[in-house]
């Protein structure tokens, strides 16, 4: 089962990264710049998994 990486905003100036598998949120870590957030969640779902951009 594949794991959906959800990248959202979470305070100013702060993005979360989180791991979501049906049944399972797992959090990733927080970043300040939104690029680094997303280049993370991507390197991290790799081919197999999304990521979403809240």
């Amino acid at each position: 089962m594949a794991a959906t990486y959800h990248v959202r905003k979470v305070a100013k100036g702060r993005w979360a990264v989180t791991s979501v598998i049906p049944g399972w949120v797992t959090p990733i870590g927080t970043f300040t710049k939104r690029s680094a957030a997303i280049t993370t969640a991507r390197l991290l779902a790799g081919w197999r998994s999304a990521v979403v951009v809240h």
